[in-house]
């Protein structure tokens, strides 16, 4: 059993199935960019030292020329620019000799391209593009600094055409649509009947066949993950409301003492003005200096108010 943390060094199928072979990885490269005509195709890894929570699924160089950056997401998330920002700036680090940082002459590196798998079930058009730019505080209408993730519904049927050019991610669109099903019907049990099933119906079956047990374990592994998370939104959520209502009865206890000061205030001039009736308005003054001076005024603005001296206020 899989816990958060080990979640992220744990593959997902998604990064499995396609880094643990490089021509379905090439195919599916050369479905995002037809002008790939080359067979060159190499793995960036980005490796979980400091660098330990911004690991992303799949890097790959093509031909020297092109990386590719992919994720696949089955919940919408519009912060992906900047963590692709954080990834490529990585892996230029990686790939970059440290001296041609200092270079005067233009050193070339290859494009970058940065695309998204999602699979979820909110609605979403077919492609939708991410800019870094949407989260700058401020609007601009040409940044200095830009960044587009290209963000492909595998669940929409316009995308119908790239999905056959790519038939493993096609095949993998269905895998997730199965296990999806079964998980929701049957909790964590259902992966192994969505195993069986996709076996069965020749979905990924040479994959499955090969890695049974890891894909049930990356699936288990998922599973739990989502939940811990689920769990914790849950825990935040109750924490919120508990610190809301507490946060409330202070308020309300602050406001309540604010209205009885205030209370006692006009309570106090109404008995002031009835003691001053009574016994005249030099035991008036004495009486509104005292209830001042108990107050903690200052003695100048006591001696203001009441006309009384700094002496006969000290008595008091």
């Amino acid at each position: 059993m899989e816990d958060n943390q080990n979640r992220k060094y744990q593959d997902s199928v998604f990064v499995h199935l396609f880094t643990h072979n490089l021509e379905k990885l090439l195919t599916l490269c050369k479905a995002l960019d037809p002008s790939i005509t080359s067979e060159d195709i190499e793995l960036i890894k980005l490796e979980n030292t400091l660098y330990t929570g911004i690991k992303n699924d799949i890097s790959c160089k093509v031909d020297n020329r092109l990386i590719f950056l992919m994720e696949h997401q089955s919940t919408i998330n519009e912060n992906m620019p900047l963590r692709f920002l954080e990834y490529i700036g990585r892996i230029f680090e990686l790939i970059l000799e440290v001296r041609d940082r200092y270079a005067r002459l233009l050193i070339k590196i290859p494009m970058p391209e940065f695309y998204v798998f999602y699979t979820g079930n909110e609605s979403m058009s077919a492609v939708q593009e991410l800019k870094l730019s949407d989260a700058f505080i401020d609007e601009v209408k040409n940044p200095q600094l830009e960044l587009i993730v290209k963000v492909i519904n595998l669940n929409s049927k316009e995308n119908e055409g790239f999905l056959e050019s790519c038939p493993i991610l096609k095949e993998y669109a269905k895998f997730v649509s199965v296990v999806k099903d079964f998980k929701l019907k049957q909790g964590k049990k259902g992966y192994d009947m969505a195993i069986r099933y996709c076996i069965k119906n020749n979905i990924l079956k040479d994959y499955i066949i090969s890695h049974a047990k890891e894909v049930e374990g990356m699936l288990v592994a998922e599973y739990d993950y989502n939940l811990d998370l689920q769990v914790q939104r849950e825990e935040c959520y109750r924490k919120g409301m508990l610190e809301g209502m507490q946060n409330g009865i202070l308020k309300g206890k602050k406001e309540g003492i604010i209205k009885g000061m205030l209370k006692g205030l006009q309570k106090g001039k109404k008995e002031g003005r009835l003691e001053g009736k009574k016994e005249g308005k030099e035991e008036e003054r004495m009486i509104l200096a005292r209830r001042m001076k108990k107050a903690n005024f200052d003695v100048s603005v006591i001696q203001e108010i009441t006309k009384l001296s700094s002496e006969e206020i000290e008595k008091l």
